[in-house]
């Protein structure tokens, strides 16, 4: 138990609380403090001998003078600041997206249901909710995580590319599907981080365009390039 609770339950000018609650602080303090014993034991750390806390007659306790964490800040403490209420014309999905910057100020609105986000590329139609992007081109279709598409298609390689994005997409989903029912399976993104840690990795070689972890400066196979970031994007 922290030292300052041990201190206020010990303090003798403190006013008193009803019977039942002392009796309780009287247990904390018993079970609960840095070291409680008799003092009529020996100790060998420079005990303190503190007065029992409600019944004065009654036995004195032992506190050992051991050593505790220092004072820290809770958690609580670094949680940002709560938002102003505040009437906002932007509605989510319709003149304001959430790849756009934050409105000056931020604010909070609660939906009642997931957001469907639709774009096309030329007549394709792909759309994202609930975390997974989905291509509705008949016989180029796929589902993969929208943090997947939306990390690919904003890189240089891809930009002003997208049409050509989708059918690399749909070749790399369906590859992937072959492997893991061959029984491949592929290495975490810890395991990687670890081994790219290790061997001072910038380029991972293989995998998936949609699964390789963004961690890397480039990644690819063969011929084939998922992405590469300048230096000042990495």
């Amino acid at each position: 138990m922290p030292p300052a609770i041990t201190d206020f339950i010990s303090d003798e000018n403190r006013v008193c609380c009803n019977n039942d609650l002392e009796q309780t602080l009287t247990l904390v303090h018993s079970k609960w403090s840095k070291e409680i014993e008799h003092s009529g034991q020996s100790s060998t750390h420079h005990p303190l001998v503190v007065s029992n806390p409600i019944d004065k007659k009654g036995l004195e306790f032992m506190r050992r003078s051991m050593r505790w964490e220092a004072p820290s800040m809770p958690t609580f403490a670094y949680y940002p600041g709560l938002l102003r209420e505040q009437e906002t014309p932007l509605v989510i999905g319709k003149n304001w997206f959430l790849d756009q910057d934050i409105p000056a100020g931020g604010f909070v609105r609660i939906q009642d249901s997931s957001q469907v986000w639709e774009e096309r590329v030329d007549k394709t139609r792909i759309i994202t909710t609930e975390g997974l992007t989905t291509c509705l081109d008949p016989g180029r279709g796929w589902t993969i995580t929208s943090k997947g598409y939306n990390f690919l298609k904003k890189q240089e390689c891809w930009e002003g590319h997208k049409q050509a994005l989708i059918p690399t997409i749909r070749k790399e989903t369906k590859r992937t599907e072959e492997l893991e029912e061959a029984g491949y399976r592929s290495p975490t993104w810890a395991v990687l981080r670890a081994l790219q840690q290790i061997n001072s990795a910038t380029r991972i070689e293989g995998e998936a365009a949609m699964s390789a972890p963004p961690f890397f400066q480039s990644a690819g196979r063969g011929d084939l390039l998922f992405w590469e970031k300048k230096k000042d994007q990495q």
